[in-house]
């Protein structure tokens, strides 16, 4: 009797998990402490003081799925359409430890004084969309201790209208100051490590600064202006010459919206695989998402979670190989 009184809420906890998997819920998730359906808190975010608890009703066992994290930090389903890229930037700089701390606890020179200056990890950052696109704060201001959409609206704006202004600069030239890096420079730019030049090599590209420094042969003799910039042109549009993953080949093609909505995605993945099991995500999912295939299959949400370590750099590639986000871990 005692080993069956111990062992009971054991094989009760496993019948649960087994339905989670098994069977279909039959009963709307509901929160406790707000009463309202997983439909109408959609709508005016997780207004919860505390955990909220999702009652999954199945033919032979009752299952609650507690709420461990502000819904609003993994569900950017209901990101305003115009915010996506402000978004994606934002909330994938808060996976960053290195960037949390040198922007929301700066040191009092961090933007002029020469011993900063000489950190390549910190020009680099002090380059980067997200440093440009920040709004003011005072002193006491936290950029990074809400979530996106947390934020007020007027902030959001702000935010990614400063984005919009800086978009089209070099991830790692100021793009306030854009002219001191110009797209083409005759000879090698002072900006461009010379080290790496050793003269042997045609291309010789520095994967920190961005920059590239090529030998080329132009036919002044035979072609006119029109034919060197035609035949400049084939080459710049073809798959050769940009090197693959940096920059953007074209704005209007990267600043899509769906770009943007995919790498928001991952990061719900990434973060919601950080927090509860898998069995778990399906009965927190908001409707325009229960269907996607990435948060049904494992295995597509497993490709889905590798890609965010991918979209990661690609956003904040002066972050040291190594770095992991800060939701990477899985529960």
């Amino acid at each position: 009797m005692l080993i069956s009184f111990i062992f009971q809420p054991v094989l009760q906890t496993i019948v649960a998990r087994i339905a989670l998997v098994l069977f279909n819920p039959v009963e709307v998730p509901v929160c406790r402490e707000n009463q309202r359906t997983r439909g109408e808190r959609l709508n005016i975010g997780h207004g919860c003081k505390s955990r909220c608890y999702f009652r999954m009703k199945f033919k032979n066992a009752i299952v609650e799925v507690v709420e461990r994290i502000d819904r609003l930090e993994w569900d950017f389903s209901t990101v305003p359409a115009g915010e996506e890229c402000g978004c994606c930037y934002f909330e994938w700089a808060r996976e960053s430890s290195y960037i949390k701390k040198e922007l929301d606890h700066p040191a009092p020179d961090f933007f002029g004084s020469p011993a900063n200056m000489e950190s390549k990890q910190r020009k680099s950052l002090e380059n980067s969309h997200i440093v440009h696109a920040l709004p003011g704060r005072s002193f006491s201001d936290r950029y990074f201790d809400k979530p996106w959409l947390r934020k007020p609206p007027a902030w959001r704006a702000d935010f990614c209208q400063r984005l919009k202004k800086c978009w089209n600069g070099l991830n790692f030239a100021r793009s306030l100051d854009k002219r001191r890096f110009g797209g083409f420079h005759v000879g090698m730019s002072p900006y461009f490590n010379r080290k790496l030049w050793t003269g042997d090599e045609m291309r010789c590209f520095d994967p920190k600064s961005g920059f590239e420094t090529l030998m080329v042969t132009i036919n002044w003799n035979d072609l006119n202006d029109s034919e060197v910039i035609e035949e400049f042109t084939k080459w710049i549009r073809g798959e050769e010459a940009r090197p693959k993953n940096i920059g953007q080949r074209d704005a209007k093609g990267k600043n899509k919206d769906q770009t943007w909505q995919v790498y928001l995605e991952r990061l719900a993945i990434m973060r919601l695989r950080h927090h509860y099991t898998f069995a778990e995500i399906a009965y927190l999912l908001p409707a325009r998402w229960a269907d996607k295939e990435k948060f049904q299959s494992p295995s597509e949400a497993g490709r889905e979670r590798r890609s965010a370590l991918q979209t990661f750099f690609e956003l904040y590639p002066f972050l040291p190989k190594q770095t992991k986000p800060l939701s990477w871990r899985e529960v």
